[in-house]
């Protein structure tokens, strides 16, 4: 099982590593083939509905074929989609680069997840700290590496450099094909449980415990829809409102992801005194004037302040999401209730980045979009705090009955 969980860590290490490489200069690229912010603000919501609409039936095909299978299957079809978009001749066929990547995603996600679940139920936070951790670290790591050809290369955005860093995109995520192959079968359990499987999702709708995991879904559909305003425009917020090169913007997104990792390994620690979801809501809630600050500031020190916080406090909660919704689900149905948080996730952020690419082109500002980001988080944190001490409240009633 061990062996497994550090094969899942390296999948998810070169794939961060690649996509990093050249995430943070994509915007450009899409601009040097001729598209404008609105054609990024298409792409991103192509290759997030696309990974929406393949999440669950992954996870259903994991049940059926395991886990193993759909994670080289999906590793293979997020390398081979960064073929087309390295060498493709116009940004029209990006968006087939994007459908390919978003279903490459949604294949892998829900069996690494479940692999990782199967560890001891106690460990569980200590194991998704760590797949979050490299994936944080690794995505810090491409950024820099970004960062360092963009330096030696005069910050110039060109065609050539930005095909470069798509080249190299395509290389590392390569690369995650092997451990995919290595990964040992871990579906025997699928055999012995099926005949408790329509039981056991009765149960988990009825339970108060089931009705807190459906609250998830909407907490996590609104944050997604928030997200979508802002996080895919990191790049240009910076570029446009301070005029910042690609080797700048690159140190930046580094530090974001290096902070997060750092952060990230606090939470088992937090955890363990303020229980998951109190971290979850408190982290969450720290991060939303963050937001504001962004959204309205024009000294440079403190939207990079509010930017490097931001992206810590937001994300470093979530081994504990994932270790929560671990908790109250059985081994049959893990990979697919996982596989529904992110469909909400993903649902929501569909539709957000085209509408914020066009607010953001028609005002050129970015106010609007990120005071919206602001109060979905606020919907958000306030939903997971209800429910939370409903969820209490229920189980204590049901306690002493």
């Amino acid at each position: 099982m061990r062996k497994n969980n550090v094969l899942i860590y390296l999948v998810t290490a070169f794939l961060a590593f690649g996509q990093s490489l050249s995430r943070g200069n994509f915007p450009s690229y899409v601009e040097v083939l001729g598209g404008t912010i609105i054609s990024y603000g298409f792409i991103q919501s192509v290759q997030t509905f696309t990974n929406l609409l393949f999440l669950f039936p992954a996870a259903l095909l994991a049940d059926k074929l395991g886990h193993r299978r759909l994670i080289f299957s999906g590793t293979l079809v997020y390398s081979l989609s960064y073929v087309l978009i390295a060498f493709t001749p116009h940004w029209e066929y990006l968006l087939i680069g994007a459908f390919g990547v978003g279903l490459g995603g949604g294949m892998i996600m829900p069996s690494q997840v479940a692999i990782l679940a199967h560890d001891n139920p106690n460990k569980r936070i200590n194991v998704f700290t760590r797949n979050e951790t490299a994936r944080w670290s690794s995505l810090a790591l491409g950024y820099l590496f970004s960062s360092f050809f963009f330096f030696i290369f005069q910050n110039e955005f060109s065609y050539r450099n930005l095909q470069w860093t798509i080249i190299g995109t395509l290389i590392i995520t390569s690369l995650s094909i092997i451990p995919s192959l290595l990964l040992a079968n871990t579906d025997e359990w699928r055999n012995n449980s099926r005949d408790q499987e329509d039981k056991d999702l009765r149960a988990i709708i009825s339970a108060p415990e089931g009705k807190f995991v459906i609250g998830f879904f909407l907490i996590s559909l609104m944050i997604g829809f928030g997200a979508g305003f802002l996080v895919p425009f990191s790049q240009p917020y910076f570029v446009r409102r301070f005029s910042l090169g690609p080797s700048e913007i690159n140190v930046i997104m580094a530090t974001a992801q290096i902070m997060t990792a750092v952060f990230m390994g606090l939470i088992p620690s937090l955890s363990n005194k303020f229980s998951d979801t109190r971290v979850i809501y408190l982290t969450q809630g720290l991060s939303i004037p963050l937001v504001l600050i962004l959204a309205y500031s024009r000294v440079l020190p403190l939207s990079l302040f509010a930017f490097l916080f931001r992206i810590a406090l937001m994300n470093m909660s979530i081994p504990a999401q994932t270790t929560v919704l671990q908790k109250y689900v059985p081994a049959t149905f893990r990979a697919r209730v996982q596989s529904l948080m992110q469909v909400s996730d993903r649902l929501g952020r569909s539709f957000s980045p085209s509408i914020s690419a066009i607010l953001i082109e028609e005002t050129d500002e970015f106010y609007h979009s990120f005071s919206i980001t602001a109060t979905m988080y606020s919907a958000a944190v306030l939903t997971l705090y209800l429910i939370t001490r409903n969820l209490k409240r229920n189980l204590q009633i049901k306690k002493r009955t």
